[in-house]
């Protein structure tokens, strides 16, 4: 090989190496600039509906969530792992019981066995219909959503367009809560 070639793949090398040196520190230089992915997938609720989804519940009851449109809906992921989530779910039943199956609430569960969810449920007597208990056992619904932390919940309107996403517990039974979710029944407040 001659001086020309060896110095031409010299420099190419060299070259090769500075420019994946820069996209490395690129990234480093952007990384906390970027939204992240949940931020990513709010963006896309936000602006349309509720994903097309079909999920089973832990009675087998399989559940189109397109079919719920003309209900309020809140879909919350939880885990009977997750303190938070234990103190907010009560609440969340009592707000669903309040207002007799025009609030419908999805509870998607994180759980790592079916045994843990029921373990938690069966103190609580009697689950109202309109509250449907899903085991995510894949967690493929809360990628979807792009859910890291538990809990968090989104609120749909009747016409199943997002109302609003709440990150921690709450008390869904304050009256501020039960006020929003009258304005929601009574069809109002789409977008807040």
């Amino acid at each position: 090989m001659n001086k020309k070639i060896k110095g031409l793949l010299v420099v190419l090398v060299m070259g090769l190496g500075l420019w994946v040196g820069w996209l490395k520190y690129s990234d480093f230089l952007t990384k906390g600039m970027r939204p992240s992915v949940g931020t990513l997938k709010m963006g896309d609720l936000e602006s349309g509906q509720l994903p097309a989804m079909v999920v089973e519940t832990l009675k087998g009851e399989k559940i189109d969530l397109a079919r719920l449109k003309g209900k309020v809906v809140i879909l919350s992921f939880w885990a009977s792992w997750c303190d938070p989530c234990v103190a907010e779910f009560p609440s969340m039943i009592r707000l669903v019981e309040f207002f007799k199956g025009e609030v419908v609430m999805v509870a998607v569960s994180a759980d790592h066995s079916r045994e843990d969810i029921e373990s938690f449920l069966k103190p609580m007597g009697v689950i109202p219909e309109a509250v449907k208990i899903v085991w995510d056992s894949e967690q493929k619904w809360a990628e979807i959503f792009g859910t890291e932390v538990l809990p968090e919940s989104y609120v749909f309107s009747k016409d199943l367009r997002l109302v609003r996403k709440v990150a921690g517990a709450e008390n869904w039974f304050a009256p501020g809560a039960v006020e929003l979710f009258q304005n929601l029944v009574s069809g109002g407040g789409h977008h807040q």
